[in-house]
């Protein structure tokens, strides 16, 4: 992903979660090469790595799975630096091709 990708892809995701009445609490979380794109909150703090596709791309699940693996091990050395000891999600959301569509939010 290209910076100007993930930059569109950030203003993408940001606006979707705003709508929906999230509050962003940070972008762009990272501590050596952990990192987290949005840390967000609703009810509940919620860590959120956005993946983008572009409009050629056919099999999103091996890079799901890594994607949700890396957010995974970010939270946790966030939650220790922080000292958070609430609930929390972890979640993912794709954003697809040159229109930064928004495919899907889910928890992984």
């Amino acid at each position: 992903m290209t910076n100007k990708q993930h930059l569109a892809s950030l203003k993408a995701a940001r606006l979707y979660l705003d709508m929906r009445g999230y509050r962003i609490l940070e972008q762009n979380w990272s501590q050596s090469k952990n990192k987290i794109d949005l840390i967000a909150i609703k009810n509940t703090i919620e860590f959120i790595a956005i993946n983008y596709l572009p409009d050629n791309y056919n099999d999103p699940e091996i890079t799901t799975a890594e994607l949700s693996l890396k957010l995974k091990q970010a939270t946790l050395i966030w939650l220790e630096e922080n000292k958070y000891i609430k609930d929390y999600r972890t979640s993912l959301i794709e954003v697809y091709g040159h229109n930064y569509t928004i495919l899907s939010f889910n928890q992984v």
